[in-house]
């Protein structure tokens, strides 16, 4: 995941942009994030090079509807920034956000939660954009304090795991950049770990009698061993994080397992 600062409060798109996505290539189950980027956002946005974001904007502006109501607007100020693994099947954060979604319009008091606009990098970032944090060394304070300071606005993380035993989300250096961004300002951000439904039940299944095994696995996180698809990115990351005041590597390794087993109880 790449992200450019941004100075308007960070935007993000609601679940029906997420399904719309999906139907266009007819529910396919086996594409990944990756592969929409490829087949679908990247295609889209090629002729003017910008964010799908703001593709979608761009539409609402030439259609003239200005005054669709509140619950009609597919873009809107982001209030949920997920973070994932490229490698997931879109399907399944699909299916996932509309759950997650779902729940929180259930557990919420009648007229106080309002539409979810996700942060979502494939979106939400210019894909065909040529900009590289890591060719900016001497800017990458600069960088690191406007990623914070995106994740405080919104307020709200939600990380998904998949699978649940070996997630894939814990071995990805910008992941658990992600997480550590989060954990920076636990007072003012809620950080959430997600399943699938299918992955829940086999997750709960376990759980009840295996939790030993369960944590077992999730103690063997290690930030210094993630993986990114760019060497650069991935120094940069961890560069980040050791020079961290609160400790570095090690502290990150603490909190997240902390709330990883908040969420287990």
């Amino acid at each position: 995941m790449q992200a450019q600062g941004q100075q308007q409060p960070p935007k993000g798109v609601s679940i029906e942009v997420f399904q719309e996505i999906l139907e266009r290539v007819n529910g396919n189950k086996t594409l990944t994030t990756k592969e929409i980027c490829e087949q679908v956002i990247k295609p889209d946005t090629q002729a003017i090079a910008c964010s799908f974001v703001d593709l979608l904007l761009l539409k609402h502006q030439h259609n003239n509807a200005n005054n669709a109501s509140n619950d009609q607007m597919i873009v809107g100020t982001a209030t949920c920034f997920v973070s994932h693994a490229w490698s997931y099947s879109f399907a399944e954060v699909v299916s996932v956000l509309e759950e997650w979604s779902s729940q929180k319009q259930r557990t919420a008091s009648t007229g106080t939660r309002g539409k979810e606009y996700f942060w979502f990098d494939v979106f939400v970032v210019n894909q065909h954009s040529s900009f590289c944090f890591h060719s900016y060394q001497q800017e990458q304070q600069q960088w690191s304090d406007t990623f914070l300071e995106n994740i405080r606005q919104i307020g709200q993380v939600v990380a998904i795991l998949s699978p649940w035993n070996k997630p894939i989300y814990m071995t990805r250096a910008w992941c658990l950049w992600e997480l550590y961004c989060s954990v920076q300002h636990t007072s003012q951000v809620r950080l959430e770990f997600v399943l699938s439904k299918d992955q829940q039940i086999l997750f709960l299944s376990t759980l009840k009698t295996n939790f030993d095994g369960i944590m077992n696995d999730f103690c063997q996180l290690d930030v210094e061993k993630a993986q990114a698809s760019k060497a650069e990115d991935l120094d940069m990351i961890l560069g980040a994080i050791r020079r961290s005041a609160e400790g570095g590597s090690r502290h990150l390794n603490s909190v997240v397992l902390g709330h990883l087993r908040e969420w287990f109880v």
